[in-house]
């Protein structure tokens, strides 16, 4: 998208190219790298990155005129400091003298960039995720980290009426108004019906948790884009969090439960759904905000349709064909997952079984994010009854010790205790566990029964060459709550029973041997099939 710039009555100036050249820079530049979004160019000048605000207005943004665009280049140098201030140098003048643009150099000013100190791109989040250098642990310290700033963040009175069913219905009101043009392009026409239908049941029945959460102070200025490819972690761990929305203090201003669902979301897009249930989980023990979880549907349906509308935005505001078709295809994905969100099930028992290491408690944690289940797992549950911490190593002889019949007959025994809680109490439960024998698997199916909650159990299978692949991966990383190694798959692999007698109404059989994402489309293609679920389609009230 090209866009002209007047001055001193001459042509007009194509900036970009201008700024495309080295020569425009106070310092010797070899070559210039151009990002562009719908709203700004990036241009990467040797150490440093130089961000230039569109003339655009979008109505929810407007850098309209110079005046707007120096303002908010200023804006986003102030915000953006609490999480990344070492990252954000100040607001360069771009002006032109004797016919030539400069960036910082004297002469009359014809734009504004915000300067900031040039991150490495092998060091964001989406690039390490992408070669899978992000592990739990990472996501765990990042939740503690954004939980901490939250804590700090501003809050009150002021920002209050932002977290109101009044203005969260206007946000929404506007993404549907924004996106009816997409209808057929990038979102069908049923998504869009189911998403409007689930946001008017949603906020009408969530009204009273909303008034509840400004009440508590939940309502903070927020990042408001926090995404994967909005985070660094350098060599050392440390964290840079940058590009907040400054733009728009409806955007910034939310309910922390928002904020969490937008990094939720995305990590679910990514593939990492199993990540995205550890950095909830997360945040929750650092925050003590465990009331967040009922909202997390409604926010990353939210932050999913939001996404999904920018992509769109994006793919048809970029030259290039290639970044043109990457948005249109993500923008796909991210509606795809806004309707995902929207699947409502009756309380339900999903009850995993399978060998060690056929990805059990990865595809637990995952169906736990994307369809809002409860996740009650055998391996957290028995560390938690000699209270221990969860990935404190444990391992010894199977058959003995933490692993002993009657400490497996304790943990199974809170297992199902905790799963009948959750499911008298209308919650869907995930019950991640080997489940290898067909007694424990029908005292779980009684535990659901007596509840008036369907069950599935789903049994997943995979090669033995994957399974010691995956044990051996798990070792070494030394993140997962489970102790068994390639050695305890050994002594076990043999004793597990395959099930029998189960109804095709309550049995889904899955090959694992493939990714997590693969196996989780399975698996929630297989789960709608067999539990009553609805999507609260169609428009029963309107959003006012």
């Amino acid at each position: 998208m090209a866009a002209s710039f007047q001055h001193q009555g001459d042509t007009p100036l194509d900036l970009p190219a201008a700024l495309r050249d080295p020569a425009a820079y106070p310092f010797p530049v070899r070559s210039v790298t151009v990002a562009e979004t719908h709203i700004s160019w990036i241009f990467l000048a040797g150490p440093f990155a130089y961000k230039v605000k569109k003339p655009v207005d979008y109505g929810f943004l407007d850098y309209s005129t110079l005046e707007r665009r120096k303002h908010f280049c200023e804006e986003e140098v102030r915000l953006n400091r609490r999480l990344a201030p070492d990252v954000y140098l100040g607001v360069a003048p771009i002006t032109v003298w004797g016919g030539a643009t400069r960036v910082e150099g004297a002469g009359t000013i014809l734009d504004y960039a915000v300067k900031m100190r040039r991150l490495p791109d092998d060091r964001l989040f989406d690039h390490l995720l992408e070669r899978e250098r992000v592990g739990e642990f990472d996501v765990e310290r990042l939740a503690r980290h954004i939980a901490d700033f939250h804590a700090r963040a501003e809050s009150g009175a002021e920002l209050e009426r932002f977290g109101s069913r009044d203005v969260i219905a206007l946000n929404w009101r506007e993404n549907f108004d924004q996106t009816r043009s997409l209808v057929g392009k990038t979102i069908t026409l049923s998504q869009f019906r189911q998403c409007y239908g689930f946001v008017a049941s949603q906020l009408h029945a969530l009204k009273g948790v909303f008034d509840a959460r400004r009440r508590e102070g939940r309502i903070r200025d927020c990042h408001g884009d926090l995404r994967c490819d909005s985070v660094c972690m350098d060599e050392t761990g440390s964290f840079q969090v940058f590009d907040c929305i400054e733009f728009n203090e409806r955007f910034r201003y939310c309910d922390v439960a928002s904020e969490v669902a937008f990094m939720a979301m995305d990590l679910d897009w990514r593939g990492r759904p199993d990540l995205a249930w550890t950095w909830v989980d997360a945040y929750v023990e650092a925050s003590g905000d465990a009331d967040l979880r009922s909202l997390l549907p409604f926010y990353k349906c939210y932050r999913a349709f939001v996404r999904g509308k920018v992509e769109s935005f994006e793919s048809t505001s970029i030259a290039a064909v290639e970044d043109a078709f990457r948005h249109r295809r993500a923008a796909h994905e991210h509606f795809d997952l806004a309707e995902t969100y929207t699947y409502r099930f009756t309380p339900s028992l999903v009850l995993m079984c399978g060998q060690v290491g056929s990805g059990k408690t990865a595809l637990a944690r995952g169906l736990g994010s994307l369809l809002g289940f409860a996740v009650v797992s055998t391996d957290r549950v028995r560390k938690e009854l000699i209270s221990v911490p969860s990935r404190q190593r444990m391992a010894g002889p199977v058959d003995q010790g933490l692993y002993s019949p009657e400490m497996r007959q304790a943990t199974y025994e809170e297992c199902f205790e905790r799963a009948a809680r959750l499911l008298r109490s209308g919650q869907s439960v995930v019950l991640d566990g080997s489940f290898g024998s067909e007694r424990d698997r029908q005292a779980a199916a009684n535990i659901a029964r007596e509840a008036g909650a369907a069950i599935v159990l789903v049994h997943l299978r995979a090669p033995e060459s994957v399974i010691y692949e995956r044990l051996a991966a798990r070792a070494a990383t030394r993140e997962s709550e489970s102790d068994a190694g390639p050695e305890v798959f050994e002594a076990v692999r043999t004793r597990f029973e395959s099930p029998q007698g189960w109804a095709p109404s309550e049995l889904l059989e899955l090959d694992a041997s493939g990714g997590l994402m693969r196996t989780a489309d399975l698996a929630i293609a297989g789960l709608r099939q067999r539990l009553h679920a609805s999507h609260d389609g169609g428009a029963r009230r309107r959003i006012a």
